[in-house]
């Protein structure tokens, strides 16, 4: 199975990170349908069936004493930078959300990758290359509260991959 651990933004927060697209001047792209937008906080890749209840266990004991907090969304980015496939929204990185990552990292990656943690949600995939002159926009979309994380598997198919919980860890 290939997991993930996510954020989900509440419907009114996708709505508004998703209308954010729609005067911008880029090439023809897709976007994230509404129910997958989320911000990944640990990629942890494939793991065995039988290995899916330890990835659980290991994301209660990461989240275990941390509270709930506020994202805020703050600019539309291209990414990566030198050769942009996607647009994303850039979010702000409380101590809460900075700590679960560093612990989800520690406990769950092979190998961690040394790259800092960009906090982004998603929100389109071009069709082909994306603009390589995307200085970021500035957005104006109100801040959420975040008060679970969820463990999630990603099926793979030809028309895009499908979410799925596997487990909602609540961060009180």
């Amino acid at each position: 199975m290939r997991l993930f651990i996510a954020i989900y933004p509440p419907p009114d927060a996708v709505h508004a990170m998703l209308s954010s697209l729609d005067r911008l001047d880029v090439p023809p792209f897709r976007v994230v349908p509404d129910g997958q937008v989320h911000l990944t906080v640990h990629f942890v890749g494939p793991v065995r069936a039988g290995d899916v209840a330890g990835v659980a266990e290991s994301l209660e004991k990461a989240a275990s004493g941390l509270g709930g907090f506020e994202l805020r969304p703050t600019k539309l980015v291209a990414l990566p930078v030198r050769d942009p496939r996607l647009l994303a929204i850039e979010t702000t990185l409380p101590a809460p959300l900075a700590e679960l990552q560093r612990r989800l990292v520690t406990r769950l990656a092979a190998e961690p990758s040394g790259r800092a943690y960009l906090p982004h949600i998603t929100v389109c995939r071009f069709r082909s290359s994306g603009p390589r002159e995307f200085g970021g926009q500035t957005l104006d979309i109100p801040a959420f509260s975040v008060t679970e994380v969820c463990l999630m598997r990603s099926v793979l198919r030809p028309e895009g991959a499908e979410h799925r919980v596997v487990e909602r860890v609540s961060l009180s």
